[in-house]
């Protein structure tokens, strides 16, 4: 099903981008478009292995790893698209935007009362395992590239710009119906990156690039069956974070216009130490410490792409 789904996206937006394509030979676009836009669009899948942790108190004891939920893993897939425009010489600006769906996971969250995730705590109720197969994951970036290497076949360019990626988990469980736990991360932050070009012939070339992102974490949770919590903002957490990513695109050239692309992409994100902020109901906000929370994805994509 998830395949029939990723083509039907390729192929929605391979025939999108013909068509719109026609209609914009049509209007006679005037030359600063021709030749420097170009715009991508497909579909993505994706594996997501997410977790996070909080010590005991503010000074990260007591113990120093209380309660740990790990996200192993989380499969979603989507859509996503693309536009490069080179805007002067070998200055360029890039916009990015991927919206995916969650369509299997699962995820333990557990307290332990000894350091070391030793003295597990038994749950008051229900288990320690639970599904998560419902939530998104939205990504936007716009960035600004300077091409300070262009001979053919190879080129190599760098560029800085904004990130944001918003992600949404859930905690279900078959035997809870009621259970509906949601924690929403945001990792906000810087892009600089370096990326080449590689014509392997006139119709196939490689588009390798690594970027690293300085960012800020905040995140939300609702623990909507917890009856001393206050909903729908149980708790937040917030730290600085970092993370790499690295991918690979192979494209063919059906023409001058219009080429398809198979891309890998790789990513690994983390914070430092930050802050777990609780909302009680009875009014208390007590603090304790974040310890981090790292991720990890790899995802797969599929699209249609047409330089105007």
């Amino acid at each position: 099903m998830q395949l029939i789904k990723l083509t039907s996206y390729t192929f929605f937006s391979f025939c999108l981008i013909v068509i719109a394509s026609q209609q914009v030979k049509a209007q006679w676009l005037p030359n600063p478009v021709k030749n420097n836009l170009s715009v991508k669009a497909g579909a993505e899948i994706r594996k997501t292995d997410f977790r996070w942790s909080i010590a005991g108190n503010a000074e990260g004891k007591d113990p120093n790893i209380y309660s740990e939920l790990i996200y192993d893993p989380v499969h979603s897939s989507g859509f996503f698209i693309g536009a490069h425009y080179k805007i002067y010489k070998r200055f360029a600006v890039e916009a990015n935007y991927s919206r995916l769906g969650t369509y299997k996971g699962s995820a333990t969250d557990i307290d332990y009362a000894g350091d070391n995730r030793t003295q597990p705590i038994k749950p008051s109720f229900g288990d320690t395992l639970f599904r998560s197969d419902k939530g998104n994951m939205n990504s936007f970036d716009v960035s600004l590239s300077y091409t300070f290497v262009d001979h053919h076949p190879f080129q190599l360019s760098a560029g800085a710009g904004y990130t944001n990626s918003r992600e949404l988990f859930y905690l279900l469980d078959n035997d809870m119906p009621d259970l509906n736990t949601t924690y929403r991360a945001d990792w906000t932050g810087a892009l600089l990156f370096l990326e080449g070009g590689i014509n392997i012939t006139r119709k196939i070339y490689i588009h390798p690039r690594v970027s690293y992102q300085p960012m800020q974490y905040n995140a939300t949770a609702n623990w909507n069956i917890q009856e001393d919590f206050q909903h729908p903002v149980s708790f937040i957490q917030t730290a600085n974070g970092s993370g790499w990513n690295y991918s690979a695109d192979a494209a063919y050239q059906f023409n001058k216009h219009i080429g398809l692309h198979i891309e890998w992409l790789h990513s690994g994100w983390k914070t430092q130490k930050g802050i777990d902020r609780l909302y009680l109901k009875s009014g208390d906000i007590p603090e304790t410490q974040m310890n981090g929370a790292f991720k990890k994805n790899n995802s797969w994509r599929l699209s249609a792409a047409y330089t105007f």
